[in-house]
């Protein structure tokens, strides 16, 4: 009696020895039988089951150094667009930058014909300068109500991922007015909840 595994083996054996017996013309034959075409058959590409499907990714906390690096590029592209822009003529290009320390090069003949007047002009648009910063500074700036939704969508938000709390048990008994340190304590931890549920 041969066991199942010998049987198998007899079986692959025989294929074996049938698939060397073959000829060239009959290996022709078999392929024309198979249908073989020029197409490309693309099979449906399927998950596989040991990877977890759509998985929420973590934001990517950066450091400091990382932080200035992605923004020094980021401006550094900008000014790369604006100058190609320029180039191109789809721009009109930025009238020079003028201080009161390089007015004299910047400016050059004007600057030497009328000094007095030209250090006017150039206060003026030092001046114009700075009350445009702070104006962009003052649009960008949040209202008071959307800085209280902004600070409530963030307590609110999805708790799926990681939060970290910090709890504080303090007492009001348990304060000592001579221990200065645990007066502090309660005193700022006081003041930042009434600073974040105000």
């Amino acid at each position: 009696d041969k066991t199942e595994g010998q049987v198998k083996e007899d079986k692959i054996d025989d294929e074996e020895e049938e698939l060397r017996t073959i000829s060239e013309s009959e290996w022709k034959r078999l392929v024309k039988e198979e249908k073989i075409n020029h197409y490309v058959e693309h099979p449906i590409p399927i998950k596989p089951p040991n990877q977890p499907t759509n998985t929420p990714s973590l934001p990517l906390m950066l450091t400091k150094e990382e932080r200035k690096k992605l923004r020094k590029r980021r401006r550094m592209e900008m000014h790369r667009e604006r100058q190609q822009r320029v180039l191109l003529g789809l721009d009109p290009p930025p009238p020079p930058k003028v201080r009161l320390a390089n007015f004299m090069q910047v400016l050059g003949k004007e600057a030497v014909a009328d000094p007095t007047q030209i250090e006017k002009e150039v206060r003026k648009q030092v001046e114009q300068r700075i009350e445009n910063h702070e104006r962009r500074n003052q649009e960008r700036k949040l209202t008071p109500e959307q800085k209280k939704q902004k600070k409530l969508k963030k307590m609110f938000e999805d708790a799926s991922r990681q939060i970290n709390v910090a709890l504080f048990r303090s007492l009001k008994n348990e304060i000592d007015a001579t221990d200065f340190i645990h007066f502090a304590s309660h005193f700022f931890l006081l003041e930042s909840l009434n600073a974040m549920f105000a």
